[in-house]
């Protein structure tokens, strides 16, 4: 089957407005406007490696909408399956981003609740897009915003592996923005059995994930055991404690 893209990403795209460097939110009255959102810096990187990508978001019908489509297009991300969303209380999330200065460490804020990516729905994207792609990747970012965002992320998910797409799902766990509640511990077990390739990277932030409780053994174990084979190709520890794991999961 020909693909038109080599991978499509899904997640919330954000207004990141940061300080200058070694600025302070609390102080100043200059802030800097980039985009951001983990799935859109992924489906960036890869477009300016040279690979077709996509990305699928919501976002909404005002000037902020051409800024974001102008930027998407210079990093080589198609702008086809963005859904534009007409709401007269539409809204784009915003994060504020204080760089940080040793031994302070980088602060941010966040303001994202409600957003337009949260009335995303199946309906809005074409059946088309299911079959047009070699690599569909998400993360746990999108799940944790629970609600129609984590029901449109586990329903691409199912709808890509039915034909025969390759899953990378980054499970990136943000104790700051962790909004799925109990439905998103369900939701990251019951992805198992559809991911191929599975990324985590610790932060301390990774203590408080329930599935572990703080022991990245415990997790892999869990992993492990519903995916039925785990073969795990890398791992890092810095001395900063966090870990970089990298897992490809294969059928037994």
């Amino acid at each position: 089957m020909d693909r038109k893209y080599d991978v499509i990403t899904l997640g919330e795209i954000l207004l990141r407005l940061s300080t200058p460097i070694n600025g302070r939110l609390a102080q100043g009255d200059t802030l800097m406007k980039h985009l951001g959102g983990a799935e859109l810096n992924i489906a960036s990187e890869i477009g300016q490696l040279g690979l077709k990508t996509a990305m699928i978001s919501k976002i909404p019908n005002n000037l902020l909408a051409a800024f974001i489509k102008n930027q998407m297009n210079a990093s080589r991300v198609s702008e086809n399956y963005l859904i534009s969303d007409t709401a007269d209380d539409s809204r784009i999330g915003v994060y504020y981003y204080e760089y940080g200065s040793y031994p302070r460490k980088p602060r941010v804020v966040y303001d994202r609740k409600h957003s337009s990516i949260n009335n995303i729905d199946i309906k809005d994207v074409p059946e088309t897009m299911f079959y047009n792609t070699r690599l569909f990747h998400t993360s746990g970012i999108t799940l944790g915003l629970g609600g129609n965002a984590q029901k449109f992320a586990i329903e691409c998910i199912r709808k890509f592996k039915e034909q025969g797409t390759l899953i990378s799902f980054d499970v990136n766990y943000r104790a700051l923005d962790r909004r799925g509640g109990k439905s998103l511990h369900r939701a990251d077990s019951s992805l198992c059995r559809y991911l191929l390739l599975l990324r985590r990277y610790r932060t301390p932030d990774f203590r408080q994930n329930r599935h572990d409780r703080g022991n990245p053994e415990v997790f892999l174990r869990g992993i492990s055991y519903l995916c039925g084979c785990l073969h795990r190709a890398h791992g890092h520890h810095s001395k900063e404690t966090q870990f970089y794991f990298h897992y490809l999961f294969c059928k037994k």
